[in-house]
């Protein structure tokens, strides 16, 4: 048989690596404008409310600032679409990046794992005792995709996406920041983490990310969203577009 390196194999898409975004279909979905956060001041000495200076960003562009940044927080309120569009970059980064490992990590899921190995003596201190950790806890991978997965990510090709920072329990939150850091520090893959912005801070301070929030749906983003929901159902609505506006408000 003619030896092949690994390398190669993976290059040339002669291994799969593409089960490992095990999310499901999102079926509804407005692609939507990133705002990035440039830096948040107080709007009045007098009171105790901030303005924010921001700048929009579309997807690729956004995309195309990973060769110098690695870390990105989004950061927005519940209900604004954030688990949906984690999946979404998810989903776009495998189309750009085909032979990179993309893991979408739910963190509710997985606190069991944070009650049974967060304490202060868990140390993430070498690239070798993050990647143990992330397939045998999280990942659960073993034998030989659990050598591609090494492969991939001691060489900067894994992209982590953490879903849901906000909706762990204060107790776990610094072990994943903790693991968090493990991977930025000790590698050059790429993390995404969601969250609401009432812990922004924390993952600031730890992490250095850049800071991204959705740009909020305009009205012709809602209205395509409630003509996709009436047409998954089989329904159809004569003069939609004004019943829609009555529906909203409008005249």
């Amino acid at each position: 048989f003619k030896h092949i390196p690994f390398d190669d194999l993976i290059d040339e898409k002669k291994i799969k690596i593409v089960d490992e975004l095990e999310v499901g279909n999102v079926e509804l979905f407005v692609e939507r404008k990133f705002l990035r956060v440039l830096s948040t001041e107080r709007a009045d000495e007098s009171d105790n409310e901030t303005e924010e200076q921001t700048v929009e960003l579309t997807f690729k562009e956004v995309s195309e600032m990973n060769q110098i940044h690695k870390v990105f927080l989004l950061s927005n309120e519940p209900g604004m679409g954030k688990s949906i569009e984690m999946i979404k970059v998810g989903e776009r980064l495998k189309a750009k990046f085909p032979s990179h490992f993309i893991a979408f990590v739910e963190l509710v899921k997985f606190v069991d794992v944070f009650d049974r190995d967060s304490n202060p003596l868990t140390e993430f201190s070498s690239s070798e005792s993050v990647s143990d950790f992330l397939c045998s806890k999280i990942l659960k991978i073993k034998n030989f995709k659990a050598e591609i997965f090494c492969k991939l990510f001691n060489d900067g090709r894994v992209v982590f996406l953490f879903d849901g920072f906000d909706e762990i329990c204060i107790g776990y939150k610094e072990f994943v920041l903790k693991l968090a850091k493990g991977i930025i520090e000790h590698t050059k893959n790429q993390l995404w983490i969601s969250s609401r912005p009432n812990f922004e801070e924390d993952i600031q301070e730890n992490l250095e990310p850049i800071t991204l929030r959705l740009k909020p749906m305009t009205l012709t983003d809602e209205k395509k969203i409630i003509r996709e929901i009436l047409l998954s159902k089989r329904l159809q609505i004569e003069n939609f577009d004004a019943k829609v506006n009555e529906i909203f408000g409008f005249v």
